[in-house]
């Protein structure tokens, strides 16, 4: 089977893959075979069954990943509004700055 970007199935095929690494895995199949039924590196293949082994099925849901809205930032929401504005109203001439344009 061809490898496929785990990354870009949808969270149902990338949930399908995990459930079905550990059923081939507890029903016998080596690692390799798994590995190519799935299209997935053994190292992935090992981390999923790791966790499965030490927290069950519920260690394989897909968790949302990066940080929160908000998380360690570095204005208030108030102040990274009033700096929008002022980006949006003024220049970069009139806010006294050395370069000419925004990027």
């Amino acid at each position: 089977m061809a490898r496929v970007d785990a990354r870009k199935l949808h969270k149902e095929g990338q949930q399908h893959n995990r459930r079905l690494a550990v059923e081939l895995s507890e029903n016998g199949r080596t690692r390799r075979d798994i590995v190519a039924l799935i299209g997935v590196h053994e190292i992935t293949l090992r981390t999923w069954l790791i966790c499965y082994r030490n927290e069950g099925l519920e260690a394989l849901n897909l968790k949302k990943r990066g940080r929160s809205v908000g998380q360690k930032r570095l204005l208030t929401a108030a102040q990274g509004i009033v700096l929008r504005n002022r980006i949006a109203d003024k220049r970069p001439d009139q806010l006294k700055l050395d370069f000419a344009l925004w990027t």
